[in-house]
C-alpha cells in the first residue's frame, strides 16, 4: 500500500483494476438435454437465480491430551438449486419434466440410467459489457433431484420453478 490514508480509488478505477462481478451477468448452458439442442437456451431464457456449487469438506477431528486437531474428510458437492421463470409459450416445462424422467419415470415407476440423465454444463461468468468472460465453471454430473413444481397462489405474481441439480464436479477455469 501507499503512502496516505486508505480509501476506495482501488475499486473499479480508471486505470481498469478491481472490477466487481455483476450477479446478473451470468448464463448456463447444458448439454444434452432431451429434446434437442435448442433446449439449454430456453434454460438460460428462463433463469431467474441459480447458486454456484462449491466443494465442501467433511472434518475429521483428532484429539491428542487436551487438545484438538483438525484435517480434512470426505468431501462432497453441495446441490446447485435453480430458479427459472414458468413461461407459458416456451417449452421449459416439457424440457424438464423429460429430463426429470430420465432419472425416474412416474408412469412406470422405473430409476433410469445415470448415463442418460447425467449432463454436463457451464457457467459463465461475463464481465460487465456482456461479452468478455474470464471465469467458466464447469459442472460435470447434474440432474435434477425433484420433480418440476411451483407454487401457485390467487394472490397473483408469476410462477417459479424451483429446481434442485446434483453435481458430481465444479471444476473452474480462469483467462
Amino acid at each position: 500500500m501507499g503512502k496516505g490514508p486508505t480509501t476506495a480509488d482501488h475499486i473499479a478505477a480508471s486505470e481498469g483494476s478491481n472490477e466487481p462481478q455483476r450477479a446478473n451477468n451470468f448464463q448456463l448452458v447444458i448439454d444434452g438435454l432431451p429434446g434437442g439442442t435448442g433446449d439449454s437456451d430456453v434454460i438460460f431464457l428462463s433463469i431467474n437465480n441459480l447458486t454456484i456449487p462449491r466443494d465442501v469438506d467433511d472434518k475429521i477431528t483428532i484429539r491428542w491430551g487436551n487438545e484438538e486437531r483438525h484435517v480434512s474428510g470426505n468431501t462432497t458437492m453441495e446441490d446447485m438449486p435453480i430458479s427459472l421463470h414458468d413461461y407459458v409459450d416456451n417449452a421449459l416445462r416439457q424440457v424438464l419434466v423429460a429430463w426429470r424422467k430420465l432419472v425416474y419415470d412416474p408412469g412406470s415407476g422405473a430409476k433410469g440410467l445415470a448415463r442418460n440423465y447425467k449432463k454436463k454444463g457451464w457457467i459463465w461468468l461475463f464481465a460487465p459489457d456482456g461479452i468478455q468472460f474470464k471465469r467458466i465453471c464447469e459442472v460435470q454430473g447434474i440432474w435434477p433431484t425433484a420433480g418440476v413444481g411451483g407454487n401457485l397462489t390467487m394472490e397473483g405474481g408469476k410462477v417459479e420453478i424451483e429446481l434442485p441439480l446434483s453435481v458430481d464436479k465444479a471444476l473452474w477455469s480462469f483467462s
